[in-house]
């Protein structure tokens, strides 16, 4: 019976047969066979009689070392050059390093991108559920990233020059766009949307960057479809509201997502909220 644990006396080291190195390496026999041919991991010792390969536990650490060089996308023989040669192992381990962490911000920048827009789909859902319930609160808690207008804007007008500016600011900083997008205006009695101009327009951030805004605060609000012929009417029960809770503030902000992603061109396809903060 061959062990798989032995004791080579003249050495005296515990060494592994080469089926237990194997399990202890999380590899297979016929890798440490190719390894071995290649010199590049030599059985510490082999038996005489029975040319049964031998490994010693140091070697192990070698193996692991190995197995990791060549999940980097190093061949064998690039790694036996690199194990051979203590300053090209030096130079490799600094260039991992820097990868690795490359690795971990992009990871980073990924994770945050999916928490973003899974609180972006929460939020439509929310909203969808809120078409048509009239006034409700909500807190609201966001990063945005804001520009003043300097042309006349109003609910009337299509904005895309505006947001295409918007979104090349945004992209100078390092910031990818998202497709919502808001606009401010002041509380006041309006007869008509060429009435309304808008002050500011923004979009919410994924990412912090210099100018960032902290949208923070308890919300009266008001969902619908986007309509021009029924935006006075939910701006006026949201005015309403206003009136009725005394509250003092004095703009509005306007933010609209869009349902389907497929569908962007289409204008019915976004829901719209208009929120007044009440505390």
């Amino acid at each position: 019976m061959i062990k798989s644990i032995v004791k080579i006396e003249s050495r005296r080291k515990i060494m592994f047969s080469i089926g237990k190195m194997a399990k202890l390496g999380q590899t297979s026999v016929q890798t440490l066979r190719l390894y071995d041919r290649l010199n590049l991991l030599r059985a510490a010792h082999r038996d005489i009689d029975s040319g049964y390969r031998y490994y010693t536990a140091d070697q192990l650490f070698r193996l692991k070392l190995i197995k990791y060089l060549q999940e980097t996308g190093l061949s064998l023989q690039e790694i036996k050059q690199v194990m051979e040669q203590p300053d090209l192992l030096s130079d490799f381990w600094e260039k991992q390093e820097q990868v690795i962490r490359g690795n971990i911000q992009r990871e980073k920048e990924r994770l945050r991108m999916a928490q973003f827009q899974k609180r972006q789909f929460e939020t439509v859902k929310l909203l969808e559920q809120k078409v048509g319930a009239g006034v409700y609160y909500r807190h609201v808690n966001q990063l945005i990233f804001q520009q003043s207008i300097k042309n006349i804007i109003t609910p009337v007008d299509k904005p895309d020059q505006e947001i295409t500016t918007l979104d090349q600011q945004l992209l100078a900083l390092g910031q990818v766009p998202n497709l919502e997008y808001g606009f401010i205006f002041p509380v006041s009695e309006y007869s008509s949307l060429n009435d309304i101009h808008y002050q500011f327009q923004f979009k919410t951030l994924m990412n912090n960057v210099d100018g960032a805004i902290k949208q923070d605060g308890y919300y009266a609000c008001i969902a619908f479809r986007w309509s021009r012929a029924e935006y006075l009417s939910y701006y006026r029960q949201l005015l309403d509201m206003h009136r009725g809770k005394g509250s003092e503030s004095l703009m509005v902000i306007e933010e609209s997502y869009p349902q389907d992603y497929r569908r962007l061109n289409d204008g019915t396809n976004f829901i719209t909220e208009l929120r007044i903060k009440v505390g």
